[in-house]
């Protein structure tokens, strides 16, 4: 809304900026304060455009979690060093577990802060060290399920460990077979296969449920997986719940041989499984973490306006929605008349 600078107050935000002779004077989303107002007025400048109410109150959201967000990609990117240690040494049969403890509460803190921050996050694209990015972010797909599933801190720390260091037989593979384009032989396939039991070995001194999850992350509960052949209860939960943060994370992510696929085709893909391959009750706890509609995407709702996708609620269908002048949680009951007609392109 449109305001005399007379009439300005300290604390107000600006909808747009300031110009006076093709320059700028003060920036989008500044603060007014006295000596802007002084200035304004020395400019000869009699009024601006503010952010009213609602307006306002979304800038104050959106720039709290930005700050998130930029912490959380500081420890992600710290986090990414400490692995390349942990994995270096688990690689030689010694699992540092001081550092795999400080990952795991560090993780765990951040999903405290936001797990949208980190679901947002999951979906980058361009991973220069995939197997490292592919452990992490299965860590935090796990534990946002664990959370779910009502794990304790302790349960949580345990089924972290598990995540972070469920694929470390990956670590001793050539990069040009993991890498390749072309479709892998048979020798590379048993090359691949054998990684779980490779995995199992490095974590033979580890808990039993950390040397089962490298050993059967991809075993299924029809048995169709491998290395055993394993089926439904056999696999501990904790197993169950990394072997579909695994998948998810798999698909989010570019390789060499293929595009990543978005969010909605991942999640369809994990509920087609779901009736056969994985535990239906853990497809519904990673759902309730994330949206159908991808973070950050346009949409039109029933009410006429544009709106950006930011949060996930428990309903996939029904995330929380920013319009261009107020935050909507389209899975709070007032709000129960409105929903996405479709997204747009």
């Amino acid at each position: 809304m449109k305001i005399k600078v007379l009439d300005l107050k300290e604390g107000m935000i600006l909808k747009n900026p300031v110009f006076s002779d093709n320059k700028i004077l003060m920036e989008k989303g500044q603060e007014i304060t006295s000596k802007s107002i002084e200035r304004l007025e020395n400019y000869k400048i009699s009024e601006v455009e503010i952010l009213d109410g609602k307006e306002q109150e979304l800038n104050k959201i959106q720039t709290e979690e930005k700050v998130i967000k930029e912490e959380f990609e500081k420890v992600y990117q710290e986090t990414r060093v400490k692995a390349k240690e942990v994995f270096t040494k688990a690689l030689n049969g010694n699992v540092d577990i001081k550092a795999v403890d400080t990952m795991i509460i560090d993780t765990i803190a951040n999903l405290e802060k936001s797990k949208d921050i980190f679901l947002t996050l999951l979906s980058m694209r361009g991973e220069e060290n995939y197997l490292y990015d592919h452990s992490i972010k299965s860590t935090i797909i796990a534990l946002s399920i664990g959370k779910k599933l009502g794990y304790d801190k302790d349960q949580l720390r345990l089924l972290g460990k598990a995540a972070l260091l469920h694929d470390v037989g990956m670590f001793s593979i050539d990069n040009e077979i993991i890498n390749k384009k072309d479709k892998l032989n048979d020798k590379e396939m048993e090359i691949i296969r054998k990684h779980t039991l490779d995995g199992e070995n490095l974590l033979r001194n580890e808990e039993e449920v950390v040397q089962l999850a490298a050993k059967f992350h991809h075993e299924r509960i029809d048995g169709e997986g491998y290395p055993n052949r394993v089926k439904g209860e056999e696999l501990p939960e904790i197993v169950r719940i990394i072997s579909i943060a695994d998948i998810y994370t798999a698909l989010i992510s570019s390789r060499e041989y293929r595009d990543a696929k978005d969010p909605q085709e991942v999640i369809a893909y994990l509920m087609q499984m779901s009736s056969k391959q994985v535990d239906t009750n853990i497809v519904k706890k990673l759902l309730e973490n994330m949206s159908l509609f991808s973070i950050g995407a346009q949409v039109k709702l029933s009410n006429g306006k544009i709106a950006k996708v930011v949060k996930a609620t428990d309903n996939p269908f029904r995330p929380i929605v920013d319009t261009e002048d107020e935050r909507i949680d389209l899975n709070n009951k007032k709000n129960s008349l409105i929903y996405i007609m479709r997204l747009v392109v």
